[in-house]
């Protein structure tokens, strides 16, 4: 199965290392150009993962949102940013944090984790699915 990551990240010195990480690990990705499109993404459908650059106004926000909404309440969040909003981000419920400056070797192991969790998440929902 391939994992499929929704970004919103306006700076392109954030994004640029993110997605050759990405393929690395056979997942896909998904640009959203603006924080309008990320919050009807997250009302319209069930998403693997999601990665937010918490520098960007309004993402902190956003963050609640995910978390308060019954479709993507669980899904897996990497908050991307500087000290004081990863921080933020976390107590609002990121899983991973990435802070900026990016390490190569950080964003490797990060997005390993977390798509090796989203894919136990994905074979659990189908092992409790199955009828015994």
């Amino acid at each position: 199965m391939t994992v499929k990551f929704s970004i919103f990240c306006p700076d392109s010195l954030t994004l640029n290392p993110l997605r050759p990480v990405l393929m690395g690990v056979n997942a896909k990705s998904e640009i959203w150009p603006n924080l309008q499109t990320a919050k009807e993404q997250l009302l319209e459908k069930k998403l693997g993962g999601i990665i937010l650059d918490c520098d960007a106004e309004g993402v902190l926000e956003l963050i609640s949102t995910i978390r308060s909404s019954e479709i993507n309440q669980k899904t897996i969040l990497i908050a991307v940013g500087k000290n004081e909003n990863t921080r933020e981000a976390f107590k609002l419920g990121a899983n991973f944090i990435l802070e900026k400056p990016l390490a190569l070797e950080r964003i490797q192991k990060t997005i390993r984790a977390a798509n090796s969790l989203i894919l136990k998440n994905v074979a659990a929902l189908g092992a409790s699915a199955s009828p015994n």
